[in-house]
């Protein structure tokens, strides 16, 4: 990790930057949850919500067809 004068710059390459950069404000709001946990507990809605308001699949976002499943993605 590396800091300078206005910016925090993760530099962990272990797939969760997303996750870390949520941590990290979620912290400047009093929410205290690790990367891990906040991956976890998104990913665990998602797969509870899986389809928008309007019924349109979540994974039909996603690029790549190699993801069929929410387990193949995670």
């Amino acid at each position: 990790m590396r800091r300078d004068d206005s910016v925090k710059t993760i530099e962990d390459h272990d797939g969760n930057c997303q996750f870390a950069a949520l941590s990290h404000q979620a912290k400047r709001l009093g929410i205290l949850r690790s990367p891990e946990t906040m991956r976890k507990k998104i990913v665990d809605y998602l797969k509870s919500n899986p389809y928008y308001g309007d019924g349109f699949p979540l994974l039909e976002h996603l690029a790549d067809d190699d993801f069929s499943c929410w387990d193949e993605y995670i």
